[in-house]
C-alpha cells in the first residue's frame, strides 16, 4: 500500500467519527441510531465515554442519545484530534434544517401531518442539497417526502420500475 493509499484508507476509517463529532458538536446531542458500530467500537468512542465527555442518555422518544456532558474538553479533543477539516466547507452538511424550521410551520407542507414535528424532513424542491435558500425548502413527512421522490423517480428511486398493483 503506497503513502496515498494509506492516507485514504485512514480518511475513511476516520470520517465516520468526524461526522460523528462534528455533529454532536453542532447539536450537543445525536440520537443513537445515527451512530455506526465502528464509531461505538472506537478506542477513542470508549475514551470519551470512560472519561464522561460524552455520556448516552434517554430520549424524550424513548430512545437514547449521545450528549456532551463536558463541553469545554470535548471541545478541546475535537480541535487536537482534527485540527484541519476532513471534509471541504462546500461538501459539509449546510444549515438548512436550521433555516427552514425558522421560517416554515412545524407541520407537513402537503398533508398537515405535525403529531411529532421531529420527524418532519426538509425537502430541497430543486433536488440541490446545496441550494438552502428558503423559498427552496419544504417542510415534509417521511411519507409525502418518499411519495414525492418516488413520482418523479429520483432520489433513490432513480431507474426503479414501478409495479402495476
Amino acid at each position: 500500500m503506497n503513502a496515498t493509499q494509506k492516507l485514504l484508507y485512514t480518511k475513511m476509517q476516520t470520517l465516520p467519527f468526524y461526522n460523528f463529532l462534528s455533529e454532536l458538536l453542532s447539536n450537543q446531542k445525536i440520537s443513537s441510531r445515527k451512530v455506526s458500530q465502528g464509531v461505538i467500537a472506537s478506542e477513542e468512542f470508549k475514551t470519551l465515554q470512560r472519561s464522561e465527555v460524552i455520556k448516552k442518555e434517554r430520549a424524550l422518544n424513548g430512545g437514547w442519545n449521545y450528549v456532551i456532558k463536558k463541553q469545554t474538553e470535548f471541545e478541546m479533543y475535537f480541535k487536537t484530534k482534527f485540527p484541519t477539516p476532513l471534509i471541504k466547507p462546500e461538501s459539509a452538511p449546510s444549515k438548512y434544517r436550521a433555516t427552514a424550521l425558522s421560517v416554515k410551520e412545524q407541520k407537513c407542507e402537503r398533508c398537515g401531518y405535525n403529531k411529532n414535528p421531529e420527524i418532519l424532513v426538509v425537502h430541497h424542491m430543486d433536488r440541490n442539497r446545496k441550494n438552502g435558500a428558503k423559498e427552496n425548502l419544504e417542510m415534509l413527512c417521511p411519507n409525502c417526502h418518499e411519495e414525492e421522490h418516488f413520482l418523479n423517480n429520483d432520489g433513490r428511486f432513480k431507474n426503479k420500475k414501478i409495479k402495476n398493483a
